[in-house]
């Protein structure tokens, strides 16, 4: 009975003194750590750490060079709001646009990438030209668009994705909701969502030509 007293006070006493040792040295511990003195960052430092800047574009993405230039030829900037006609090449960035007049005519070179030939009455925008994928939009006119290595290269062209892989040329009616797209060499894979939004894919090989209405969502191959 004595010993069960005993055993019932030293427990609990044991327990006591262990938790307020280990308060003790852990308090210790902590008021001996020194916080070191962070500087100040303003919201403009911040600014400039950012990766993404609407001035330019990512540092790892290809820059195209026009090789070629006639007659009227606009070219919109990141920044700007509408396209500027410009008489002497200027490099083209991720982000930006180019537009060729009645007259005009251009070609755009992305080296070890992709050859883009502009005809007249045509706009394409820069979408993006990383060197893992490089995607251009078309909104008008005809494109011939050569493809030089193994990077994949897409076009959007309203409702109408196309990834090619090899030599293709799109013409894009401006009165009408046609696309049309030839198969030079190689092959291309067209996908879109009918009316019903179901996804279709399909793959057309050299010699073929493709003509897609937007308004009804379908196509056809010749």
């Amino acid at each position: 009975m004595i010993v069960k007293k005993i055993f019932s006070f030293i427990i609990p006493f044991l327990i006591t003194v262990t938790f307020v040792v280990g308060y003790f040295k852990i308090t210790q511990k902590i008021s001996s750590i020194s916080v070191p003195n962070l500087p100040s960052v303003s919201f403009s430092d911040l600014v400039k750490l950012s990766r993404f800047s609407l001035e330019k574009a990512p540092s790892t993405s290809l820059v195209g060079t026009i090789t070629l230039m006639e007659g009227e030829v606009g070219h919109e900037g990141r920044l700007a709001t509408e396209s500027a006609k410009i008489n002497s090449p200027v490099p083209i960035q991720q982000g930006e646009g180019l537009s060729t007049g009645i007259d005009g005519k251009l070609i755009l070179t992305f080296e070890k990438a992709v050859e883009i030939d502009m005809s007249g009455s045509t706009s394409i925008g820069i979408i993006q030209t990383l060197p893992a994928d490089m995607v251009f939009s078309q909104k008008l006119g005809t494109v011939e668009y050569k493809k030089l290595t193994d990077i994949p290269v897409s076009i959007r062209s309203r409702h109408l994705l196309i990834e090619n892989d090899g030599d293709i040329t799109v013409t894009v009616d401006e009165l009408k909701p046609i696309i049309t797209v030839s198969i030079n060499s190689g092959s291309a894979t067209f996908a879109f969502n009918n009316k019903d939004n179901i996804s279709n894919v399909l793959t057309v090989e050299s010699g073929k030509t493709l003509t897609f209405n937007d308004d009804t969502r379908r196509m056809v191959t010749e």
